[in-house]
């Protein structure tokens, strides 16, 4: 597996989301049809039926900026890294994976448009503990509308497999960077369970830092170095 940081990349060309308003009507629209009773508790109960979240309706001037993407030859868009074509047909997956707090849906659905069906799997972790060990409350426990609309809107694509964990542990001397990673290992159990191989691809980052779809394509389908390094000798970081 080779890990990406998001910082390391500053090629990335124009995002797809740069140009979207951002409204706080943004979530009130997005999660439900027009056609749902006005009642804000009839709006929850009805959201924590996955048979009846609504699915994700792919704007038709971001569907166009995916095909012009995707659609790229691979030997140009490699160029554009500094990389080669992939020698061979198989496409990179990528697994990404982010710990959840109290993010604005507005960044959420931003970094949904941007990587719509590119991820293989998204693995969202939240803690009922912040990084310094202090209580917190979880936004997106098992009933949450939120995450309830992320796992079965298809809002991340219908060929994304998104899950969820938690990592709840009464380790009080654990703070810090410390704790940060120990909650991030939880990321990557449910890399594992999905059926992650050490021929995959892990990007972990906030969900506000988000590659560019041109760059990821780029990663899925061009030769790199990294992963011609044997693997008994490869740093993964």
């Amino acid at each position: 597996v080779t890990f990406y940081n998001t910082v390391q990349f500053q090629k990335s060309s124009t995002f797809l989301f740069s140009s979207i308003p951002t409204s706080s009507s943004l979530l009130s629209d997005y999660l439900l049809p027009t056609t749902t009773t006005t009642n804000c508790n009839d709006k929850q109960q009805y959201l924590r039926s996955s048979s009846k979240v609504p699915l994700h309706v792919v704007n038709p001037e971001h569907q166009a900026e995916y095909d012009r993407i995707d659609n790229e030859d691979d030997v140009t868009k490699c160029k554009r890294y500094g990389l080669e074509p992939s020698k061979t047909n198989k496409k990179h997956r990528i697994f990404f994976g982010a710990m959840l707090a109290n993010e604005n849906w507005d960044v959420i659905h931003m970094h949904a448009i941007e990587t719509y069906d590119l991820y293989t799997m998204g693995a969202f972790v939240e803690s009922n503990t912040t990084h310094m060990g202090n209580s917190r409350s979880m936004n997106y426990n098992e009933t949450s509308p939120r995450r309830h609309q992320m796992e079965y809107s298809q809002m991340f694509g219908p060929s994304t497999k998104i899950r969820f964990g938690y990592w709840n542990k009464a380790i009080p001397d654990l703070v810090g960077m410390d704790r940060e990673s120990e909650q991030r290992n939880k990321i990557v159990e449910l890399w594992k369970e999905a059926g992650m191989t050490e021929e995959d691809i892990g990007l972990m980052s906030d969900m506000d830092e988000v590659m560019s779809r041109d760059f990821l394509r780029a990663v899925q389908r061009c030769d790199l170095p990294e992963l011609r390094i044997p693997l008994e000798t490869r740093n993964c970081r």
